[in-house]
């Protein structure tokens, strides 16, 4: 029993010292003096490619700033980060496809930069971007390759799907494969001659 209470007040300690060494100032801000800097060739924007290969772009969007991380093929997530414009603190971040559709957690904050809520795009999709990736791996689908992605509620039947459209070798056909969100699986492959408009 000794043990058990010496355990608990030296965690209780160490919880205690640890936060006041902790800056609770942890609140993103847009970093104006670096886009300033580097945007003078600009009207509105620049960007950089960094260490593993990903492309950030600092942009001011008029009523805002927006920070996009896009990285390199394979990797198709990208990140958006939305800075108010007059106090320059986070107003919203998440993660999305280059497709543009957003996955996972979105967080939004206020002027201030404090957390007011969060929205779960997932929601409803038992087949998770993650997950799809793995099935699409599984299916032999080159992510470079990949020419179309949506999700969303069929229309006829109602439920959530994804459909992924890429272009085969050939580059002459394109394979269709929608995949049954709340199942997670695959409900439906089709080959189809690209229509070429010239």
């Amino acid at each position: 029993m000794k043990k058990i209470g010496f355990i608990i007040l030296s965690l209780i300690f160490n919880n205690c010292y640890g936060q006041n060494n902790i800056n609770m100032d942890t609140k993103e801000k847009f970093d104006i003096e670096k886009f300033n800097k580097n945007a003078q060739n600009s009207d509105s924007f620049y960007e950089y490619r960094d260490s593993d290969s990903t492309t950030i772009t600092y942009a001011d969007h008029g009523s805002d700033y927006v920070i996009q991380e896009i990285p390199d093929f394979p990797n198709m997530v990208c990140v958006q980060k939305i800075f108010h414009k007059n106090t320059l603190h986070l107003e919203e971040k998440g993660k999305y496809l280059k497709e543009g559709i957003p996955i996972g957690i979105w967080s939004y904050y206020d002027e201030q930069g404090n957390l007011i809520r969060e929205e779960d795009t997932d929601q409803g999709y038992n087949l998770t971007w993650d997950k799809l990736k793995v099935m699409l791996e599984d299916e032999k689908v080159p992510f470079d390759r990949i020419f179309r992605i949506s999700r969303g509620v069929n229309s006829k039947s109602g439920s959530l799907e994804w459909l992924i459209e890429w272009h085969l070798p050939d580059r002459v056909h394109s394979e269709f494969l929608i995949y049954d969100a709340t199942k997670c699986e695959l409900i439906s492959k089709e080959i189809e001659k690209i229509e070429r408009e010239f």
